[in-house]
C-alpha cells in the first residue's frame, strides 16, 4: 500500500461522476504539500453534462473548463508595470 499516492472515483445516484489522482509532494520538506488532478461531470439545470477539470496544490484549487466565467484580460500597462516590480524584487 502507498501511503503517499491516492486514486479515487465515484458515480452518484443523480449521475455526478468524479474521478481524482493525487500525491505527496516534497514529503518531509517545509514545502511539503498533497497534489491532485482530476475531473468531475454533472448535468446542469439545462440538461447539458458540464466536465470540470481540476489541479489542487499548495495553489489552492483551479478549475479549468469552457462554462466557467473568466476573470478580463489584464491590461497592457498593468502587466509590464507587474513585470518590472518583479525583475526589481518589489512583488
Amino acid at each position: 500500500m502507498d501511503l503517499y499516492n491516492k486514486y479515487f472515483s465515484y458515480e452518484t445516484q443523480n449521475g455526478i461522476y468524479a474521478e481524482e489522482d493525487g500525491k505527496l509532494a516534497n514529503k518531509g520538506k517545509k514545502d511539503e504539500a498533497i497534489r491532485a488532478k482530476g475531473y468531475f461531470t454533472y448535468t446542469g439545470p439545462d440538461s447539458i453534462i458540464y466536465t470540470v477539470q481540476y489541479t489542487a496544490d499548495e495553489n489552492g484549487f483551479l478549475p479549468q473548463a469552457d462554462h466557467l466565467p473568466t476573470p478580463p484580460p489584464v491590461p497592457e500597462a498593468i502587466a509590464r508595470s507587474l513585470s518590472f516590480q518583479r525583475s526589481i524584487g518589489e512583488l
